[in-house]
């Protein structure tokens, strides 16, 4: 999968997934994963025994999902998992597990993935410094561009 141009998956988000891979297996080098669990929910670990470049069977074992370190609850696994404290649908707002600030932080986290996957930074700051400068500008010049961007765009 690593040397095949024609895969076209670049990023793989995973919401509370009930298996994961390896905690200590990579991913191919041309696609990045993110996985968010909740904490104190049993997920199946799947392995896959390989001798000598032969692959064996697959097994998976199931472990309950320990809190992350810190305050963003990062694990440390081959790919990056965070665990949030919140049950599994914490981020689907029209279910009864929905929880904001879970579900907020877990889209941030996966907005950030998508942009270094496909290489799409944006300063945010600088935006916003920006449209605050257009807003309230100090001259003459800026009042007007301003005036002009706020007719165009409404």
């Amino acid at each position: 999968m690593d040397n095949n141009p024609e895969f076209k998956l670049g990023l793989l988000v995973a919401y509370y997934p009930t298996a994961i891979p390896d905690p200590q297996g990579h991913f191919p080098s041309s696609i990045s994963a993110l996985v968010h669990l909740s904490a104190g929910e049993e997920i199946g670990i799947t392995k896959q025994t390989q001798m000598v470049g032969i692959q064996g069977k697959r097994r998976t074992v199931r472990k309950k999902v320990e809190r992350g370190i810190g305050t963003g609850g990062t694990l440390q696994l081959a790919y990056p998992t965070y665990t949030y404290d919140a049950e599994p649908g914490f981020a689907e707002h029209d279910l009864e597990e929905y929880n904001k600030v879970s579900a907020e932080l877990a889209w941030s986290r996966s907005l950030g993935a998508a942009r270094k996957a496909f290489n799409n930074h944006v300063d945010l700051e600088l935006v916003l410094e920006e449209n605050v400068q257009g807003q309230y500008p100090k001259d003459a010049e800026g009042i007007f561009r301003a005036d002009l961007l706020r007719q165009i765009l409404y």
